[in-house]
């Protein structure tokens, strides 16, 4: 019982945290194998998360199967269910000693994320990733200073990296992340845009500031040979023109403007 209850203490915190996960039951054995049928493990993109139906090459076969499908994750924010039966030969598929069969059911359970990423951990950014901790989204924050990483909430959407020079992150990014620049200043908002647009064209990319600021970044990006259709598509200043100039009041309109893009 108690194991019971450990287990779906699990299964709870992934559902809760929209965490992707594969669970793993053994619904059937013929003749010998490592656990009862009803045995069940979770598994997500980190590897084992809890359970056991055996351990040894069983479950490590499991977890690979799993992981497979855990890189089936797809771009709208949606949840999609992938479920699959395997059966195995212990001996002649996994050269185990024992020589009996399993079959094993997977349900994987997979949420598309809407990806953000923020380069700025400032004081607008701080009120923005408040604001966007109550959609559902995954969000990185990028800064070179940890006391104001530190600064952001502990929340499993939210991912913060301190690293230097913040550029060094882009090729990490997926196509289909929003990425929003609003660092200390122009000399690291450049480096940042001219590293995204090197790449690829994200569905929204913008830079928080004024109209004269738009221009110089325009501008500094062209001479660095940065196509003018591109340049054009970048946003600054960015969010919707409503509210005071106030970090909170900034930040639901950066999010309203946000929600508006993704929505096409």
């Amino acid at each position: 019982m108690s194991w019971n209850l450990a287990f779906h203490g699990l299964l709870q915190q992934l559902i809760e945290s929209r965490t992707p996960f594969v669970m793993v039951t053994l619904v059937d054995v013929l003749l010998s194998a490592p656990q009862e049928v009803g045995a069940k493990l979770l598994v997500t993109s980190q590897g084992l998360f809890g359970g056991t139906i055996g351990g040894g090459k069983l479950e490590a076969a499991a977890i690979r199967e799993s992981l497979s499908l855990l890189a089936c994750e797809g771009s709208p924010p949606q949840i999609v269910n992938r479920n699959m039966l395997m059966r195995l030969n212990l001996k002649g598929d996994l050269g185990m000693t024992c020589g009996g069969e399993v079959s094993l059911f997977f349900e994987a359970q997979l949420y598309s994320q809407w990806k953000i990423a923020i380069f700025g951990a400032g004081h607008v950014s701080q009120a923005l990733v408040r604001v966007l901790l109550s959609l559902e989204c995954q969000l990185t924050v990028i800064d070179e200073r940890q006391d104001w990483l530190d600064k952001l909430p502990q929340d499993p959407k939210l991912t913060k990296v301190c690293l230097t020079p913040l550029a060094a992150f882009v090729p990490k990014l997926a196509e289909d992340t929003f990425v929003i620049s609003m660092t200390q200043g122009h000399s690291h908002d450049l480096p940042v845009i001219h590293a995204v647009l090197d790449g690829w064209m994200p569905p929204y990319l913008g830079v928080i500031g004024s109209d004269s600021k738009a221009r110089v970044i325009k501008r500094d990006l062209k001479g660095l040979g940065v196509p003018e259709d591109r340049i054009q598509q970048i946003r600054c200043p960015i969010g919707l023109t409503l509210g005071s100039r106030s970090p909170n009041e900034i930040a639901i309109s950066i999010a309203a403007q946000l929600l508006m893009v993704r929505g096409g």
